[in-house]
C-alpha cells in the first residue's frame, strides 16, 4: 500500500518517529468563515484572514477559532506598525505557537504541512 493511501486509510495521519501525525494539504478549498461581529479589519488584514483559513491551516480551524485568528492578526498589525508594546510582541508569538501557525505549533499539535516528498 503506497505512503498516500495508507495516511487516506488512517485520517490523513501518519506515523512519525513512532507518534501520528496529521499531515495538511497546502491549500484548503473549504469556505473562509465570516470575520465575527463587532471586528474592524483593514482590507490587508482581510486579506491575511482569508490567506490563514485558505491555507493547510484552514483543514483545522473553523468558525470558532475566528476571533483568535482577528486577535492574532490585530496583534501582527500593530507589531509590524511599530505601535505594539513588547507585552502585545510576546502574546502574538504565544498565540501564533497555540494556533499552529509556527512550524513549532504545528509540531505541537502533532500536524506538519505536506511537502512534494509526500506526493
Amino acid at each position: 500500500m503506497s505512503q498516500r493511501a495508507n495516511e487516506a486509510r488512517n485520517g490523513g495521519f501518519q506515523a512519525q518517529n513512532g507518534a501520528k501525525v496529521r499531515v495538511l494539504p497546502a491549500i484548503c478549498d473549504l469556505p473562509v468563515p465570516k470575520v465575527p461581529d463587532g471586528v474592524e479589519l483593514s482590507p490587508a488584514e482581510r486579506k491575511q484572514f482569508r490567506s490563514i483559513f485558505r491555507g493547510p491551516y484552514g483543514h483545522y480551524m473553523d468558525d470558532a477559532h475566528a476571533h483568535e485568528v482577528c486577535v492574532y492578526i490585530k496583534l501582527t498589525s500593530a507589531v509590524l506598525s511599530g505601535v505594539a508594546s513588547a507585552w502585545h510582541a510576546s502574546e502574538r508569538t504565544r498565540l501564533a505557537h497555540q494556533l499552529g501557525l509556527t512550524p513549532a505549533g504545528l509540531k505541537a499539535l502533532g500536524m506538519r504541512i505536506e511537502t512534494e516528498d509526500d506526493a
